[in-house]
Parts: C-alpha cells; structure tokens; sequence
C-alpha cells in the first residue's frame, strides 16, 4: 500500500499535516481573541480596578513592545529549540498570564501582565510559520499560511460578541 499523499486523508482520518495546520488555526484563533477582549471589557476593567485612562492605555500598551521583540527572538528560538517545544513553552506563557490577567489587582499587576502575555504570543507566531513550513507540502504553504490569518481575523471578529455574551451572564449570574 502506498502512503497517502501529504495533507490527504485516508480512511476519513486526518494527515499529520492537517492536524499540525488544524491545531495552528485553533492558536490564531485563541490567541486574537486573548488580544481583543480586554478591549471589550475596558470600562469594568478600568471602574474596578481604580484606573486612569492613562493608566489603562499604558496596560494595554505594555503587550506591543515584547510582542514586536519577540517576534524577532521567538523565530530564532523556534528555529533554535523547534517547533513543538516553543509553542508549547509560548502557549504555556499565555495561558499563565491570561488566567493570572483575572487576578490583577491594580495597573502594576496588569501592566507586568501584559507584558508576559507579549512575550508569548510575540514568539508564538514566527513559530507557527516554521512549524507550517516544516508539516505542509511547499505547494499547500500559501494556502496555510492564509488559512492561519483568516483563523487571527475571525478571532478578532468572535471577541466582541464573545466578551459581551460572557459578560452579560457574568452579570446576571452574580446577582
């Protein structure tokens, strides 16, 4: 029997390069909608953490500055270590730090919060895209690489709705 062809199926199951691509697309996504939705939960963050619009600006900020170094460093580090440790080390980080994001008592905490959170996702995505590289067939890399974006979009549009629907229950459930 002849081996399947990359990134086909065979008796219903998929490939390793489907589910490498498949876990990816489930990243982009966790990962766009971690980025968004403080975003929409900014007037209750700000009320109950006693923050200034300055205060919450620099919160928020504090994720771009290591999420743009790390970039750079994180693609070196997943070439250096591979793929599969670095995201799990990245996706570690970001779960560490979201949960922990809950628990902030005051813009100290959130902003270092912030912080650790770019550090993770900055390295997470030149990551991905050496883990594409290295599971999908080069003519299938186009392909990947734009289903992996559309994944970070709709992340970016499900966060709203998301936050809002959470927070409503949220509400409702508290009284």
């Amino acid at each position: 029997m002849s081996p399947a062809p990359a990134g086909s199926t065979r008796a219903g199951k998929l490939s390793a390069p489907g589910i490498v691509l498949g876990l990816l697309c489930l990243m982009y996504l966790i990962l766009f909608v971690n980025r968004v939705n403080l975003s929409t939960a900014e007037p209750l963050i700000k009320a109950d953490l006693h923050l200034s619009n300055t205060e919450l600006g620099l919160a928020f900020s504090a994720f771009a500055i290591p999420y743009a170094l790390f970039q750079l460093v994180g693609g070196w580090i997943g070439d250096r270590f591979g793929p599969r440790l670095t995201l799990s080390v990245c996706c570690a980080i970001v779960a560490v730090a979201t949960v922990l994001t809950g628990a902030a008592g005051g813009f100290v905490s959130l902003f270092a919060l912030r912080l650790v959170l770019g550090f993770g996702e900055g390295a997470a995505f030149p990551t991905a895209t050496r883990a594409m590289a290295s599971w999908t067939p080069v003519a299938k890399w186009g392909f990947a690489q734009g289903l992996t974006h559309s994944f970070a979009r709709i992340g970016n549009a499900v966060t709203p709705p998301l936050m809002a629907a959470l927070l409503a229950f949220g509400a409702t459930s508290c009284r």
